[in-house]
């Protein structure tokens, strides 16, 4: 009786580490599906932030523009030919100041979407990472448990 208990100890003891095996994978796969959610969400806003800097460069245009003709309108008002001279100079400065800050807007949401993607790209590592691992440890469980069994059946096979 001695032995069947120490073969069906055996056996439950590799099906016990089996079972452990299987909840360590399970356990990767939902971190690596965690970290893919998570990438997915860094992608999005990525886009997201592109999109905004798009209608933060409309509104700003739209509020120069109503500045630039309010200015225009001031000039003319006080009879300074604002086609010419100082006036345009004024108006061409503003322009270009303008621009500047459109560009620096653009840039600004691209540098914002780009650590964006790199988030992304960090978090399927991330997952990628913690699906080896976790499979790793499972393949580790598992020979464990086939060498447990082997020492019992010598242990047997000795007695």
């Amino acid at each position: 009786m001695g032995i069947e208990m120490a073969i069906i100890g055996a056996g439950v003891s590799l099906m016990a580490a089996d079972a452990a095996a299987q909840g360590t994978t399970d356990v990767g796969k939902y971190n690596k599906s965690i970290a893919d959610r998570n990438a997915d969400v860094a992608d999005n806003r990525a886009q997201q932030r592109v999109f905004q800097a798009g209608q933060e460069v409309v509104a700003f245009r739209e509020d120069f523009r109503a500045l630039n003709d309010a200015s225009a309108q001031a000039m003319r008002k006080n009879g300074v030919v604002a086609t010419s001279g100082t006036a345009l100079d004024v108006l061409m400065a503003n322009a270009e100041e303008a621009e500047k800050d459109v560009q620096m807007i653009k840039y600004n949401a691209a540098a914002e979407a780009s650590d964006l993607r790199e988030k992304g790209v960090n978090e399927r590592l991330r997952g990628e990472l913690a699906l080896y691992s976790a499979k790793n440890e499972a393949r580790a469980i598992r020979m464990k448990g086939i060498s447990d069994a082997f020492k019992t059946g010598y242990n047997i096979y000795n007695a």
